[in-house]
């Protein structure tokens, strides 16, 4: 019981780096246990504000049968390793983590509605996205490799941990507002909607702390396949 407070309090009050020197068996058990409590909790979220709100309002739903397989690839596979290096790697600082974890967040930012709402963007447009990405990427890559920039973020992971830790939750969670018709409507709702992002973000982080980025990545990924299984069923429901 003390072992399962002590793992629960680390979610919410995190230690700088990785913590984990648990055996395979321990690792598993936590991912698991893990995976399940954010299934249980968000699922439960997810029934409330089908069977309380009309969700169709607020939730972009694609109808096309080629739309939705692409879009369920991205989600399935694209967007997690993404998400997971951008965010959660770089809770363990280390320069290079910090460089590939602000150009993957600039590139995502450039991208992101595009992406989400699977439109097309001319070439001018994209050219000009990806002429932007490498002037920021050669201006991170400069910077963070200046002695004074570092120390200051290394000071900033040191002494300021779980703000660093708390920002990239929040920020992971307001990037799916794509996925959502952002109507006043849904503003007053939006922490029904949001809250799943938030909690299934600190446990990828917990994860990631507790035992490495790709076990993150893998628990991202069954996490989405069971919510994007949870919400066909859901929608063939209402309709």
């Amino acid at each position: 019981m003390n072992l399962l407070l002590n793992e629960i309090s680390l979610v919410f009050n995190p230690q700088k780096g990785e913590t984990s020197k648990a055996r395979k068996l321990k690792r598993l058990l936590l991912l698991l246990f893990s995976f399940l409590s954010i299934i249980t909790i968000n699922i439960s979220i997810g029934h409330f504000n089908q069977t309380c709100l009309d969700i169709t309002q607020y939730v972009k739903i694609y109808d096309s049968t080629e739309s939705s397989v692409l879009y369920f690839f991205f989600l399935l596979i694209l967007f997690p390793i993404i998400e997971e290096v951008e965010f959660r790697m770089l809770l363990v600082f280390r320069p290079l983590f910090l460089k590939i974890g602000l150009i993957l967040l600039f590139i995502t930012l450039l991208f992101n509605s595009s992406i989400n709402n699977l439109e097309f963007e001319s070439l001018k447009i994209v050219s000009l996205k990806v002429f932007s990405t490498i002037v920021f990427a050669l201006i991170i890559n400069y910077g963070l490799n200046n002695s004074l920039i570092i120390n200051y973020f290394k000071d900033l992971w040191l002494r300021r941990f779980n703000f660093v830790y708390y920002t990239q939750i929040i920020v992971f969670t307001l990037f799916h507002l794509e996925r959502f018709n952002l109507t006043k409507g849904f503003f007053v709702l939006s922490p029904l909607f949001l809250l799943p992002y938030f909690i299934s973000g600190l446990a990828f982080s917990y994860i990631r702390l507790r035992i490495n980025t790709l076990a993150s990545i893998v628990m991202h990924i069954s996490y989405n396949l069971t919510m994007i299984i949870y919400t066909v069923i859901l929608l063939n429901r209402i309709n």
